[in-house]
């Protein structure tokens, strides 16, 4: 694997790892019911815009290898 890749894989473990913490945290218990129930789709919404992006930087653009 190229350098692109591993960079790729190195940034998608690390986003997946921080989502992962994140969606684990507990919450206090005077959180809404609205946050608590919206937290974990959000957080994955984000992570596959997140890897989307990554995915495109990766194929398309060539700026990492100077």
């Amino acid at each position: 694997m190229t350098q692109r890749w591993w960079r790729a894989l190195w940034r998608a473990l690390l986003a997946s790892a921080i989502v992962f913490l994140l969606a684990h945290v507990p919450l206090p218990v005077w959180t809404p019911r609205w946050f608590a129930f919206g937290l974990v789709p959000s957080l994955v919404f984000l992570l596959v815009c997140y890897m989307g992006k990554v995915l495109f930087d990766t194929l398309f653009y060539d700026h990492y290898n100077h």
